[in-house]
């Protein structure tokens, strides 16, 4: 009987210490996720095949990002990083990548905000929108270049952003198939149609955003795939080492993209180029791409669009105030994204081609 008494006893004190356990590992994560989301949160994009983009942001959500520099952003109604104002009558359209999407800053920093107060602009009437996403480079911007214009048809001038002038000629000839546009979509049409388990997911995404972080972030060089199911056989990747570009092959391949959007947009197209910049005992260093600059240049020209190099404001802009226009507090300086004061020298550049345009 004491016997009994006795391992009744100890298993009590067992089951309190995994109580004891659990209740702390619960609160340490209720803790880190509340941490989380003032660091890196959001409900996660919507994936389309219809539109200018592959993807958008969940319609009219917050997401926060503080990995990179840090900005609290508010996608509008189409899932785009703009206020939520309505479209002026005349209003500049920006493609891009994640250079543009900008969720490194506060919107108000943004080029596109900055354009649009240029302009005569406000947070209630737009004369600058901003379409542009993660990973949408050149070559996806010309295939959904025609979806773009259609989504957003009374435009007065495109403005392409572009970080290198050197891309894949196989991926540039693939671009030529362009996306056709379904209205269906669009933004609010997308959020209306969500499943349940799309809704379902996105509130799990803005409610565990600790989890979300440890699989997008800590794991992202970590092979999950079959055969090495913990991720414990391959951590990083070796880089590739660039290949030499057919000058020939790609004016032509460039040619062949620029005169397809010049056929199809008879207004002003402006790409954008803001090249790497690298410190040194020197000074800072605008660094372009040697082997297809002035093929990227001449291939502009001869197909009307106006190829605009913003390295020359940003050496500029170190030279006379010290300005770096990549990097942030939290990352390194001169590497990365662009910091709101890149965005701002872009913005008065792009401002100052329009109205000689104009």
């Amino acid at each position: 009987m004491c016997l009994e008494t006795g391992r009744s006893g100890k298993n009590v004190k067992i089951l309190k210490k995994w109580q004891k356990a659990l209740l702390a590992f619960a609160y340490s994560f209720i803790i880190c996720n509340l941490l989380c989301m003032a660091y890196e949160s959001g409900p996660g994009g919507l994936y389309r095949d219809h539109g200018a983009t592959s993807m958008i942001h969940k319609p009219n959500t917050y997401y926060v990002y503080g990995s990179e520099g840090y900005g609290v952003i508010r996608f509008d109604k189409n899932g785009y990083n703009n206020f939520d104002g309505e479209l002026d009558r005349s209003y500049v359209l920006l493609m891009g990548s994640s250079q543009v999407e900008g969720v490194q800053i506060s919107q108000k920093c943004h080029m596109t905000s900055v354009l649009n107060s240029l302009l005569g602009g406000t947070q209630e009437n737009l004369k600058a929108y901003n379409i542009a996403v993660s990973a949408n480079y050149l070559p996806e911007i010309i295939k959904g270049f025609q979806a773009g214009i259609k989504e957003f048809p009374d435009s007065s001038a495109v403005l392409i952003e572009v970080g290198s002038t050197t891309f894949s000629i196989d991926e540039l000839e693939d671009s030529l198939d362009q996306i056709v546009y379904d209205s269906g979509s669009d933004g609010a049409n997308l959020e209306r149609n969500l499943t349940m388990k799309q809704r379902v997911t996105g509130y799990i995404k803005q409610a565990l955003p600790l989890a979300k972080l440890i699989v997008s972030v800590q794991l992202k060089d970590v092979d999950l795939l079959e055969g090495n199911p913990f991720g414990l056989l391959q951590v990083s990747s070796t880089p590739q080492e660039k290949s030499a570009v057919d000058k020939k092959q790609y004016g032509k391949t460039l040619d062949d993209i620029f005169s397809l959007i010049r056929s199809e947009y008879d207004k002003p197209i402006i790409i954008f180029y803001h090249p790497e910049v690298v410190l040194g005992s020197d000074g800072m260093a605008i660094i372009r791409d040697e082997d297809t600059y002035d093929i990227f240049i001449n291939s502009c020209e001869r197909n009307g669009i106006i190829f605009a190099d913003m390295g020359d404001a940003m050496s500029n802009a170190y030279e006379t105030a010290y300005i770096v226009p990549y990097g942030f507090y939290n990352t390194e300086i001169g590497k990365g994204h662009l910091n709101a004061k890149g965005h701002e020298i872009i913005a008065q550049q792009l401002y100052q081609i329009l109205v000689d345009l104009w």
